[in-house]
Order: structure tokens, then sequence, then C-alpha cells
């Protein structure tokens, strides 16, 4: 099952090395998105959904597939994931070899109202001590995404998530820049004025 799971992976997103028309997305872990709430304090024996939320797509992004890991400190007797994309959904998110890849369907998905498009969630039944989920690379690929384009990216992790403490600050230099735009000549400049 895991060589089945790996070549899925590599067929899914290893279709290009080129970075796509998201350079700058923006994961984070969300208790109650859009209110960015990454910590709460609930007693143990409690349900909780901490969701997988992306943004900063630029212009005409949106997203076919991305992979995830998390590492947990908090105590938790067990873990379901759902993806929110319409497709397909393989993995553990807390497996450091493979973790979990989430691909959307025929269409791609494009930011709701908000920027955002909340991905999936993670439900863990928290029977504590307190602790914090972070989002790391899996051992086979960096934090990666597809595009509408079918074009591979990585992505930067804003906040991570903490129950009962704070979370670990998400990576350094990670928020929405300004949107890239392709280099062009001097000569398909003036193109567009003749």
């Amino acid at each position: 099952m895991r060589l089945v799971l790996t070549v899925l992976l590599i067929a899914l997103l290893a279709v290009s090395a080129l970075a796509g028309q998201n350079p700058d997305i923006r994961l984070y872990l969300d208790f109650d998105p859009p209110n960015g709430v990454h910590r709460i304090d609930v007693p143990e024996d409690t349900v909780v959904f901490i969701y997988i939320v992306l943004d900063c797509f630029g212009l005409e992004g949106g997203l076919r597939a991305f992979t995830l890991c998390f590492e947990r400190t908090f105590g938790a007797s067990a873990h379901d994931e759902l993806s929110f994309l319409g497709g397909l959904f393989m993995g553990d998110v807390e497996d450091p070899e493979l973790g979990f890849v989430a691909a959307a369907g025929e269409d791609c998905v494009y930011p709701d109202e908000n920027g955002m498009i909340v991905a999936g969630y993670v439900q863990y039944y928290y029977t504590g001590p307190p602790g914090h989920v972070r989002v790391v690379p899996t051992n086979l690929d960096p934090m990666l995404t597809t595009d509408c384009n079918i074009a591979l990216d990585t992505y930067c992790v804003a906040a991570n998530a903490g129950i009962g403490a704070d979370p670990p600050p998400g990576h350094p230099g990670c928020y929405c820049g300004v949107v890239p735009v392709e280099d062009a000549s001097w000569g398909t400049i003036k193109a567009l004025y003749r």
C-alpha cells in the first residue's frame, strides 16, 4: 500500500519542478476560520477540529493539491483527516514519510470572498496534556501545492496551532507579498502600445 501511495503522490505532485502562478502561498492552522484562532483552551475528552487554510494566491491563483505533515505534542487518542477539495485524499497527517495528500476533483478550487481556501480539517480527540501541532515537511517531499495550471509550488507556514499552550511560530517572513509579474522584453512592452 505504501508503494501505491508513493506512486500516486509522485504522479500527482511531480508534474513540474517549476514554480507556478502561486509563489507566495501561505498555509496556516485555524480553530475557527476565517477568524485566525491559533490557540484554544478546552477540557480533556473534547473533540477538536484544526482547519487547514491556504491564502495569498495572487490574482488568478487556485489550488489542485497540497501535501501536509503534522508534528504533535498534545495528547490525543485518535485523529482523522478530511479534505474539502472534492477529490482524492490519502495518507496520515502524522506520518513523517508520506504525510497527507489532498487533491481537487475535476475542477480547480479557487479562494472564497475572504481570499482563502479552507482545504480541510484534522479532527482530534483531545485527552491532554496541553501542547501544539506544527506543520513540518515530510521525508518524501517539502511542503507542496499544485496550482490550477498543474505547476508545483511550495508554501510557507504562517501559523501553527496550540491546545492549552501557545503554538510555535510559523516561518519568518511568511506573509502575503506583492504578486510578481512575468519578465518581458522591452519590445514586448512597446508592442502593447502600437
